[in-house]
């Protein structure tokens, strides 16, 4: 089985925004919000660099992926240090799920074939000093849903 792959893609974390339609030479478009391009763009970039040049996995991923945002300034000195601690859980928008669609999105291509092929998949939203996306890729010992014939079994133990 492959090592796993774990980095950061730091800055204010992005949820995958919504498409809009425009035109373009008269044919209707959907378009990406520009925000979400830009994060989507650097979270590839960073991904490339960690795959250090080998190809995309093939077979059954695990993703687990923990959301830091910024602690309010505005919020009194009691408050930004419970939610440092853990304490305050980040109940507001955006939501895990969409910053989550944005970062499988930017990792297709890069990381794996197909985001289809997360099978598992954590994700945790906190509050911390420095706001980003920490992603931890493992590949699984599991079987794809694309075999076509029974595996050997397993050379026996010496």
């Amino acid at each position: 089985m492959a090592a796993s792959i774990a980095f950061d893609i730091t800055g204010k974390p992005v949820a995958k925004g919504r498409g809009r339609i425009g035109q373009v030479g008269g044919r209707p478009m959907i378009f990406t919000p520009s925000n979400t391009r830009k994060w989507e763009r650097d979270a590839r970039m960073v991904a490339r660099q960690h795959m250090q040049g080998r190809p995309p996995f093939h077979g059954p991923i695990s993703l687990s992926i923990v959301i830091i945002f910024d602690i309010p300034r505005s919020w009194p000195a009691w408050k930004r240090e419970a939610a440092a601690k853990g304490e305050i859980a980040h109940t507001t928008k955006p939501d895990a799920d969409n910053v989550l669609k944005a970062a499988k999105d930017a990792m297709t291509g890069i990381i794996w074939l197909d985001d289809c092929q997360v099978c598992d998949t954590y994700v945790r939203k906190r509050y911390g000093e420095i706001p980003m996306v920490s992603v931890l890729i493992t590949p699984t010992d599991q079987l794809s849903a694309q075999i076509t014939r029974k595996p050997e079994p397993a050379a026996a133990a010496a």
